[in-house]
């Protein structure tokens, strides 16, 4: 029995390898090739050459290509951060380059406490008094170069309003207090 032709064959476009190393020409589906267009997609003679673009993809550092674990790099604690203050409804100036510095200057430390902080992304059951939290020193100015600091999430809910001053003499008098006891 003889195969039967089929009545419709769709339209093969000409397309160019997107893989800088390869640049081969090859037919594709006309339909492929504007979906991955559309989608931002590279379109691949073969799936070696998929494998060896999106490969250099991943190297090149670009977090928009990493994915789960290997998204780490030397901002991944401090974009959730950056997030929750950019949405606050205050000023704001700061660059993740901006945290990071800051974070480096307190080498990862409380201001008030002094213990190590951790940062709050894909933590659980932390205990508050050791997850990270970006404070405005003045209370009452914004998100701006110079007004912030890292500080454990149970001191930022002590302080809440507090001006820096205020927080530091709140710590004296509990800690006058237990001295006492």
């Amino acid at each position: 029995m003889e195969k039967e032709k089929k009545k419709y064959q769709r339209p093969q476009l000409p397309v160019k390898c997107d893989n800088p190393d390869c640049g081969r020409i090859f037919y594709k589906d006309g339909s492929e090739v504007r979906r991955n267009a559309k989608k931002g997609s590279g379109n691949y003679c073969q799936l070696s050459c998929s494998s060896k673009a999106n490969h250099k993809q991943l190297d090149s550092g670009n977090p928009k290509y990493l994915k789960g674990v290997s998204k780490a790099d030397k901002y991944t604690g401090l974009r959730e951060h950056f997030r929750r203050a950019k949405y606050r409804n205050q000023e704001f100036n700061l660059t993740l380059e901006n945290l990071l510095e800051q974070w480096e200057k307190q080498k990862g430390l409380c201001a008030y406490t002094g213990v190590k902080l951790i940062h709050p992304i894909r933590i659980k059951d932390e205990s508050l008094i050791y997850l990270a939290s970006l404070d405005r020193i003045d209370s009452s100015v914004g998100y701006i170069i110079g007004n912030i600091q890292f500080i454990s999430a149970a001191a930022n809910m002590a302080k809440n309003k507090m001006s820096h001053e205020q927080m530091i003499e709140f710590c004296k008098v509990i800690s006058e207090n237990w001295k006492n006891k």
